[in-house]
């Protein structure tokens, strides 16, 4: 964990340019052979594992020959991409892994990042692997405590351990490193702002809003009213592109009227644009907000939780007409209440993928399961559609969203019944799923991990598994939203007193991995084309799973238990 240290600097060195840049040119041309390769640049084609590692800052193995190539294809490659396959001028590709490799303390740091991986799926001992891990300790705190010790590749270092005690660790160690983490950012005066150091703080500022969305407490590097006033901004871009749409995010945005253009059934768009409408009216209440109030934001969330629960289990894709989005979509600045979310001719691929069902192409294969029975389905309306019930009374110019298929679905339905010859659309079931958890968290005003049990969580990723790989970087905003549901109930360790629940929960555990990456990995590509929108849509999630928590978006505390923490002096990782 981390400690404070006894010497405390009274002036933080300016951080060094040189750590954020390539060191020598023969080091880049062996990280690309070593990377690249010859013969379609496999590894084990290596005719020794000498080969290309000479240049580099850490014993030529082969043990390190494979556990560099898995650092750079297995676990960075994919932080800016869904399916694997990063554009050339993917940021984690042409400089954050490099950098990593040739840094004498981040290659360190990274062999064990992979060395842990490769332990959890049993290519390494663990002892070898907890070899790795001291020695990278060791490297890390001899580099704090050094003039360096405020420098981007120390950033870099206790990011890194944040990223791998999130995943296999557990969440005490990783608060530890947070707060170190933020002390040294308060020591140095703030996140680095430029070049690959900003790559740094945009993991770690991505990571600590995951790790909060998990924990269901607060984000430590979140600026608060104690010395900690830091933040990270970049300038807005003037367009938005389609894929990065949340139910999250504020504005005029109708998932019904870019429903073609999005490729999505008009009944999900429906519930999408419910849940959008359900989500601003918590976030737009006051910090003391009246009785009356929160009756209405009650009724609201009992209402569309009914309405969701008369729809049809199912629905056919083979009902959704997708598009390009070319000329589907036009610029709405003036649609939207901030330039943030102004819809823009967007490129992006709307088509449903062919690919065969997988979690993640970069990711451990996870054994399929068929979807256990979740008391938020409403599978009893599977048969058909049944008249909604009347609405509450809204006031002026706050109804939820008219000519809405789900309130009219039995007059016009836009589907016909699920048919043996009609292929189920994973995405809308997926979305049916997750949208009573957020009706019954906000109705209830509980927290998800109160409300998703563990058979909810494991109907949301039968589905979610379902939907084409090819499918999902054109749906990043409503995955996310999918998943950030059942996040906390697939990372809990608590046993549920109910029997069968503990079993289920039994078979949820070792999923959670997946839903972690997924949710790191979605944010992280939003992140390196739109931060704005980014940093918007996590603190829009922030501010509602805190008024869950009975907070009035400015505070509460998770199931860690912990509040923020006041240490002074560097952070030393234990």
């Amino acid at each position: 964990m981390c400690v404070t240290s006894e010497k405390t600097p009274k002036k933080p060195p300016k951080p060094s340019k040189r750590s954020a840049q390539t060191t020598t040119t023969s080091a880049s041309l062996a990280i690309s052979k070593l990377l690249n390769g010859k013969g379609g640049g496999n590894v084990w084609q290596f005719t020794s594992p000498v080969d290309g590692m000479t240049a580099l800052p850490i014993p030529a193995t082969k043990q390190n020959a494979l556990l560099v190539h898995t650092f750079a294809k297995l676990l960075h490659h994919f932080k800016g991409s869904f399916d694997g396959d990063p554009d050339p001028d993917n940021p984690f590709v042409k400089d954050y892994v490099p950098w990593c490799i040739q840094s004498p303390l981040l290659a360190h740091t990274s062999l064990y990042i992979s060395a842990r991986s490769l332990m959890e799926r049993q290519y390494i001992d663990q002892t070898s692997s907890m070899r790795m891990k001291g020695h990278a300790i060791h490297t890390l705190n001899t580099h704090l405590q050094s003039e360096n010790w405020a420098s981007d590749e120390a950033l870099a270092g206790v990011v890194q351990f944040v990223s791998i005690e999130w995943f296999f660790g557990e969440p005490e160690v990783v608060i530890a490193h947070l707060r170190g983490l933020r002390e040294m950012v308060r020591l140095r005066g703030g996140f680095t702002q430029v070049g690959v150091g900003a790559l740094v703080t945009k993991v770690a500022l991505v990571d600590d809003a995951v790790v909060a969305m998990s924990l269901e407490t607060d984000p430590t590097l979140r600026p608060a009213e104690s010395s900690f006033q830091f933040d990270y901004r970049e300038p807005p871009l003037e367009h938005f592109r389609l894929r990065f749409s949340s139910p999250f995010l504020p504005g005029s945005f109708v998932f019904a009227s870019r429903a073609r253009a999005m490729g999505i059934h008009p009944r999900t768009a429906s519930i999408l644009d419910d849940m959008q409408f359900l989500i601003s009216a918590v976030l737009s209440l006051t910090e003391s907000p009246s009785a009356q109030g929160l009756k209405k934001v009650e009724l609201s969330a009992v209402w569309i939780h009914e309405r969701i629960s008369k729809l049809p289990k199912d629905i056919g894709e083979e009902a959704v007409e997708v598009v390009r989005v070319d000329e589907e979509v036009v610029t709405a600045a003036a649609e939207t209440s901030s330039g943030l979310h102004a819809p823009p001719p967007d490129d992006d691929e709307a088509a449903e993928g062919k690919s065969t069902l997988k979690p993640h192409s970069l990711l451990p294969q996870y054994p399929d399961f068929v979807s256990s029975p979740s008391s938020t389905a409403g599978s009893t309306a599977a048969g058909g559609d049944t008249p909604a019930s009347s609405p509450p009374n809204y006031p002026d110019n706050d109804s939820p969203p008219t000519n809405n298929p789900t309130s009219s679905s039995s007059q016009s339905p836009h589907s016909p019944p699920p048919t043996e010859q009609t292929i189920p659309d994973p995405l809308y079931t997926a979305v049916r799923l997750a949208a009573p958890l957020y009706a019954r968290a906000i109705g209830t005003r509980q927290p998800f991990s109160a409300v998703c049990t563990p058979a909810d969580a494991l109907s949301v990723l039968a589905a979610t598994w379902r939907i084409p790989l090819a499918r999902w970087r054109g749906v990043i905003g409503v995955l996310l939203f999918t998943l950030i549901s059942i996040v906390s109930t697939t990372s809990s360790s608590a046993a549920p007193e109910n029997g069968m629940d503990a079993v289920l929960a039994a078979q949820l555990r070792p999923h959670s991995g997946f839903v972690k990456s997924i949710l790191q990995i979605g944010f992280m590509q939003i992140s390196l084309e739109n931060w704005e929108v980014c940093r918007e849509s996590m603190g829009r999630v922030m501010k509602l799973l805190e008024w869950l928590r009975g907070g009035s978006g400015a505070g509460g505390k998770g199931r860690t238990g912990e509040g923020t923490s006041k240490e002074k002096g560097k952070g030393k990782v234990d």
